[in-house]
């Protein structure tokens, strides 16, 4: 039995009133039209409801990887299996850009700071350095992740949730969290006086002004029959080698011979950076490209029987649909499509976003 499923967070748009747009400013049917049919065919027995949670936690679900309500995610975990550390206690120490304003500060950059490998381990070893004093050691897992082994009890939230966000509504909890803002606020001192931020500064590109602390929660169980998983993301690939599921990039385009009679995880979130910063028009080309380069060949490898069933996900809505469902009128031509203003709208209403 082939299966497909495509974990695609943002479906439903950004956290902007769709109700402000014009008409006129929607695409044409024409440029969703796969997904528009999908949508309006699909009844309350193909859409469920999810609850909301971050991008983190559904792509560990996604991967058959449970874990208790409101638990620290595992991820530091993940990331370490790459490296030789011993350490009972690790984090996620993330390199990002925090822009502040009067009133709020907000995370506005981490893998969009584009840092050099060189000047990713420069900071860190002179970070370390001062790191010492505290117990803590900075390793390197890549230029813009990060992580923190070291006796320090903290409760923290996902680098996903806080992106483009207000940090000061997320602040760390815990034991130690009086002890880590005072080594936040030293080491935002050090970064600022940085030789890196100093090039960077020479260079007109913004600063590693901050670090973010998470993802030190431990491993919960796992299983899955996915068997073959597509991404572009570093975090699922961490997972997916750390679980042993093949995994690949995503190819420019999906082939009916490879997906026969597998169990198949797409992950899509490069979607993620314009719904963030509310750019409703960036995410119509997203929609866009969604429908021609995935869901209208996933509707193909239904009809034609090469796929059993596929199934979307994203922040607060799942739509499964078979090839059942296409022999029993769900896909008929003569009823009439909805538009994507329609259609999501109608979504947004019934299962929030």
């Amino acid at each position: 039995m082939s299966t497909f499923t495509l974990y695609y967070p943002g479906l439903l748009g950004p956290n902007v009133p769709l109700e402000e747009l014009g008409g006129a400013e929607w695409p044409d049917t024409s440029q969703t039209e796969n997904l528009c049919k999908l949508l309006t065919s699909a009844s309350s027995k193909n859409i469920q409801p999810l609850p909301k949670t971050s991008i983190e936690a559904q792509v560990l679900s996604c991967l058959g990887l449970s874990l208790p309500a409101g638990a620290e995610l595992p991820i530091a975990y993940y990331r370490a299996i790459n490296h030789e550390i011993n350490e009972q206690s690790i984090l996620c120490l993330d390199p990002v850009h925090i822009q502040i304003d009067r009133d709020e500060a907000v995370l506005v950059a981490n893998e969009s700071l584009d840092i050099s490998k060189d000047d990713a381990l420069q900071v860190i070893n002179d970070l370390n350095q001062h790191f010492q004093q505290d117990g803590l050691t900075i390793h390197y897992h890549n230029e813009h992740q990060w992580l923190m082994t070291g006796d320090i009890s903290i409760e923290t939230f996902s680098l996903g949730d806080v992106m483009f966000r207000n940090i000061n509504e997320y602040q760390v909890t815990g034991l130690d969290a009086k002890k880590w803002r005072s080594i936040i606020n030293e080491v935002q001192m050090l970064l600022h006086a940085h030789p890196v931020n100093e090039r960077r500064e020479q260079q007109g590109t913004i600063a590693i002004n901050s670090l973010w602390v998470w993802g030190g929660g431990q491993p919960g169980q796992h299983r899955t029959n996915i068997n073959l998983v597509y991404a572009n993301d570093l975090l699922v690939t961490d997972i997916a080698r750390a679980i042993n599921i093949d995994y690949e990039a995503v190819p420019d385009r999906l082939d009916s011979n490879v997906l026969r009679d597998r169990k198949t995880l797409l992950i899509l979130t490069e979607q993620m950076h314009a719904v963030r910063q509310n750019d409703v028009f960036a995410w119509f080309d997203y929609l866009h490209l969604l429908d021609k380069e995935v869901i209208r060949p996933l509707i193909d490898m239904l009809k034609n029987d090469t796929l059993n069933e596929f199934v979307i996900i994203s922040d607060t809505v799942s739509i499964k649909i078979n090839k059942n469902d296409l022999k029993n009128k769900f896909w008929q031509f003569w009823k009439k499509t909805r538009s994507l203003e329609d259609c999501m709208k109608i979504l947004r209403k019934q299962y929030g976003y």
